[in-house]
């Protein structure tokens, strides 16, 4: 049987998690970079 730390409680909210600019350019980057490559594989 799970404690309750296992599970979030229903009434937290989840706090967003702070990105620098630099992470989620890189991240974009490489979502954009994997789209590309499967449309052209396609």
């Amino acid at each position: 049987m799970p404690s309750r730390y296992d599970i979030p409680a229903a009434d937290e909210t989840p706090r967003p998690v702070p990105v620098d600019p630099e992470t989620a350019q890189r991240a974009s980057l490489a979502v954009a970079w994997r789209v590309a490559v499967s449309t052209a594989w396609a």
